[in-house]
């Protein structure tokens, strides 16, 4: 059966998702990055910011600093993910 039609239309399919699934990378400063390290990226930046503002409304709360603590927080919290940011693209290994 080495001539068969759907066995070689199968092993074409095959073939085909095996080239298609090594497209599925990035290339970011001469590294190849998976999609899911992208989206890791953005909800770790989204939750240092997200984090960092709920420490600076908790010590406006209890402290009194109304809106200090907020806003001098959600600027740490950009900063933070912006260097996490920078490890995650520059591919280091400090995790």
């Amino acid at each position: 059966m080495a001539g068969d039609p759907e066995h070689e239309k199968l092993d074409d399919l095959s073939a085909r998702i095996r080239k298609a699934e090594g497209k599925s990378t990035i290339r970011v400063a001469d590294q190849v990055v998976a999609p899911m390290k992208f989206s890791r990226i953005g909800f770790d930046f989204v939750g240092s910011v997200l984090g960092c503002t709920l420490l600076g409304w908790l010590a406006d709360t209890y402290m009194g600093t109304k809106p200090w603590g907020v806003m001098v927080m959600v600027l740490v919290g950009f900063c933070v993910g912006v260097i996490n940011m920078w490890r995650a693209l520059a591919g280091s290994k400090t995790e």
